[in-house]
């Protein structure tokens, strides 16, 4: 079965200027909130977007809330229903808002290292869509279904050989077979490339235009490896998706977007379990301070939450 594939018009227009608008709006926010001595190109340049950032993940929680999801997930769920086959589809949690600048130092291609989207263990079908048209002059993602150059990067069970800063110094070796083995795409708004987790893929850097995008992923849990992938995270966050980004804001250092999500949360509805983790989070006095959001933020580090709960489900 193919592994990839471009579907056009999968978002609606309306949806697309929405998420766009509320990007923008988000980053603004976190800009005025807590560096407001900082330019909107200085924010840019920090943002990391090729090595998620606590404000890079900050922008993915207060954007994929409850609300957006509930929005994307039919036509996400449609797409991947016409293309991988009809299964029990739900959200991973998981995704990531990117902002790439053009003319960013160095001739590297790529601005993330090849790899894999193996995240906790599980197999999931990733959608990625820029919130512009993305062409050459934007960049966008690349994928690298020849096993051969897959097999030079990573191998699938491990971890990358390479990390974004490796991967950059050591580019001028690590480029030439990924030039010319890049499947790339031009994109309007609304469409989506969907690939599974054994695609190698990463992203061009822009040329001579910004770029946003996003990328979610979809599982279905009847197709998980055994003892690997928690069954028990996916379904508790797609129960709470308000609350669990809320706790991941709180552990990243934005208490304000934190504070934004809670409003959304029926505290008074909530499992005995994650009520007494939201307590305990709410008298932690060791979270990051804010001014350091623009610190690196591995996956791993998130859902501290999570960690906490007792063994038994409680959901």
């Amino acid at each position: 079965m193919q592994k990839f594939s471009a579907i056009r018009n999968v978002i609606p227009q309306a949806t697309i200027n929405n998420l766009h608008d509320r990007t923008l709006a988000i980053v603004e926010d976190l800009r005025t909130t807590y560096f407001p001595d900082l330019s909107d190109q200085d924010v840019l340049e920090n943002y990391m977007h090729s090595k998620p950032s606590r404000f890079s993940r900050a922008v993915a929680l207060r954007l994929m809330d409850s609300q957006t999801i509930a929005v994307i997930q039919p036509d996400l769920t449609s797409a991947a229903n016409g293309f991988w086959g009809e299964k029990d589809y739900v959200f991973y949690p998981v995704f990531y808002v990117r902002l790439s600048p053009c003319h960013t130092p160095g001739t590297h291609l790529l601005d993330s290292q090849p790899h894999y989207d193996k995240s906790f263990g599980c197999y999931a079908y990733s959608f990625w869509m820029p919130l512009q048209t993305s062409n050459e002059e934007t960049g966008g993602i690349c994928l690298y279904p020849d096993e051969d150059v897959a097999r030079e990067y990573v191998r699938r069970n491990e971890n990358n050989r390479n990390d974004f800063l490796s991967y950059r110094d050591n580019s001028a070796d690590l480029d030439q077979p990924l030039r010319g083995n890049a499947k790339v795409f031009s994109l309007e708004p609304g469409d989506v490339v969907t690939f599974d987790s054994d695609m190698l893929h990463g992203a061009t850097r822009p040329g001579t235009r910004n770029r946003i995008s996003f990328d979610v992923r979809l599982l279905s849990l009847a197709e998980q490896p055994e003892d690997s992938c928690p069954s028990r995270l996916i379904n508790l966050f797609n129960s709470h998706i308000d609350l669990s980004n809320a706790l991941n804001l709180m552990s990243l250092g934005d208490p304000d977007g934190a504070a934004m999500a809670l409003q959304k949360v029926d505290e008074a509805a909530l499992p005995d379990q994650m009520a007494s983790v939201l307590t305990a989070f709410r008298a932690r006095t060791n979270f990051p301070n804010p001014k350091d959001l623009f610190d690196a933020s591995p996956w791993q580090s998130e859902y501290a939450w999570f960690q906490a709960l007792p063994d038994d489900d409680g959901q």
